[in-house]
């Protein structure tokens, strides 16, 4: 065939140009445009990654794929919009790309939200315990694997002492990981598809989850924004020219970020660290 006769070079640039789904099917053909396409950070940048409401992107879709693209800082934030996925499929996804995005947008169900704050509380409980002990961290897919391992190890503290975990999240403020999963991250958005009367509530446990897995300490309630817009006002994430550098973390405090005009149906929160 001429065209697996081009230049390494050519072929990465053509890969770059591709949708997810024409990527994967071009990464079958034969050994060397797979290890071309997963082992290369310019084939793989946000625009690939996950179409909006896919509904081929699943927990198992996302098991299988994540895992084989290449680590390196490529990919600087993630749009995961109306997928079928679980708590689960986030976590391998946060998994392999926490340590390079700076911002991240996300919308999903009530109740899907519910588990990933929960499942989220339960991982960062985990990494507060083992860093008092001076254990090595875990990592989301460490958690992933042995849920429930982990879950018995944190109800044996009675929760850091708090009795249960929805009171973890503010009891977490008050500690700042050494190394952090989340170590560039700048912004966090998140938005449910469907009206919550805990609304409030859950965008305050994910404000204190965020800043924790960043590493970065919490301000006030007030720097939090809870703000209504429906999805057809959302806009793409501009990340800003001077996050293309690893700030330190005194440069990084909480800001409001404001947001288009309100709606009732749907809630949406900046969680930014800028």
């Amino acid at each position: 065939m001429g065209f697996l006769l081009l230049k390494d070079s050519v072929l990465v640039r053509i890969a770059s140009l591709l949708g997810l789904h024409d990527l994967l099917h071009l990464s079958c053909v034969n050994k060397r445009l797979q290890q071309l396409i997963y082992n290369n950070p310019k084939v793989w940048t946000s625009n690939h990654l996950f179409p909006e409401a896919d509904a081929a992107i699943t927990d198992r879709f996302v098991g299988r794929l994540v895992p084989r693209i290449t680590r390196l800082y490529g990919i600087r934030s993630l749009r995961l919009i109306r997928l079928s996925l679980s708590w689960l499929g986030y976590l391998c996804i946060f998994d392999q790309f926490a340590h390079s995005v700076d911002y991240i947008d996300l919308v999903t169900t009530r109740a899907c939200l519910t588990d990933l704050i929960y499942h989220l509380s339960i991982f960062a409980g985990n990494l507060a315990m083992l860093q008092h002990d001076n254990r090595i961290p875990i990592t989301f897919r460490q958690y992933a694997m042995d849920k429930d391992e982990h879950e018995a190890a944190l109800a044996a503290t009675h929760y850091l002492g708090q009795n249960t975990w929805h009171n973890l999240s503010p009891f977490l403020s008050s500690v700042t990981l050494d190394d952090p999963p989340f170590e560039r991250l700048i912004q966090f958005r998140v938005s449910s598809t469907d009206h919550a009367d805990d609304e409030n509530d859950q965008i305050r446990q994910l404000h204190f989850l965020t800043c924790f897995l960043a590493g970065k300490p919490s301000s006030d309630l007030q720097s939090l924004s809870i703000l209504m817009s429906s999805s057809q006002q959302r806009q793409p994430l501009h990340p800003h020219p001077s996050t293309h550098y690893k700030r330190s973390r005194e440069e990084e405090t909480m800001s409001l970020i404001p947001y288009p005009k309100h709606h009732r149906h749907e809630m949406v929160s900046y969680l930014s660290i800028l």
